[in-house]
Order: structure tokens, then sequence, then C-alpha cells
């Protein structure tokens, strides 16, 4: 593990990769059918939740989007839409883009000052925010989809 500036974000870091170690853990062993499937949220067809492959692709642009491009200044862009478009036959895309972010993103981290959780930046939909603020909103957002997995991990039909 790296060394990073402070306490704080190496705590951050911590709970984000905890969140998406499990939350990617539960695409796996699924096959397609599995991982694509959209829990019922209503009477109409397309009235459904979003499936595991979408949840565990989307947790993942959450994290990559505020760590790598925004704390940590590197180059890239996020494509969210196609993170809730996305779909697999097997978890392995999800796996090899976790596996990456995870020695990725802590050796980006280590990389930024103390001085950077006060530091502001713009979210492309919250707005202003402080380096803390941003790392505290990944936290919760990523932990919240890994809530959103479990409950459909369970859900599904075979699984």
């Amino acid at each position: 593990m790296p060394e990073f500036a402070s306490n704080e974000i190496e705590t951050a870091w911590g709970q984000i990769e905890s969140a998406l170690d499990q939350l990617v853990g539960l695409t796996g062993g699924l096959d397609g059918d599995q991982l694509n499937w959209r829990p019922a949220t209503g009477p109409r067809a397309d009235d459904a939740a979003n499936s595991l492959y979408v949840l565990a692709s989307h947790a993942l642009g959450v994290a990559e989007q505020a760590t790598l491009f925004m704390l940590g200044g590197e180059p890239g862009e996020r494509d969210r839409a196609a993170e809730f478009a996305s779909s697999g036959q097997t978890a392995e895309a999800l796996e090899a883009r976790w596996a990456s972010l995870r020695e990725r993103i802590p050796a980006s981290l280590s990389r930024i000052p103390a001085t950077a959780l006060l530091e502001t930046f713009e979210h492309p939909v919250r707005g202003t925010e402080s380096g803390r603020r941003l790392l505290v909103a990944t936290i919760t957002h990523v932990a919240s989809h890994l809530g959103h997995a479990e409950l459909t991990r369970d859900l599904i039909p075979d699984a």
C-alpha cells in the first residue's frame, strides 16, 4: 500500500476499495442472463431497476472520475450514459477494470497533498465542492450502490 499524505485520504481509499471489492465480487460466478437481469419496479416491462452489471460499471465509473480524473488530475473522461447501457456475458470485464483501478487509484491518491482536501473541484452534477466532500460523496455513492447490488443479487432468479 502506498503512503498517503493524510490519514483521511488513506481512510477514504479504504472505504472506497472495500465497497468496490464487495460490489464487483457480487458479479462473480454469474452468467450473462443473471448479470443483466433487472428487478421489476412496476407493472410495465420497462419499469425495472438497474442490473448488477450496470451497478458495478457505474460504481467503478464514479470512483474513477472522482479519484483519478478530478482529485488526481489525470486525463480522462467518464461516459455515464455508457455505464447505464452496459451489459456483459461474464464478469471478466468488470473484474479486469476493477483490478486496474485498484492499482491506479491508490497510486494517484498517494501523489496528492493533504491540502487537496481543501481545494475546490467542479463536479459535473453536484457543482463546486472541496476535495474532502468529493471523497465523502464518492464513499456514500459507491456504498449505496453496494446496497442496491446486494439486494439485486439476492433477487436474481436461480443465482
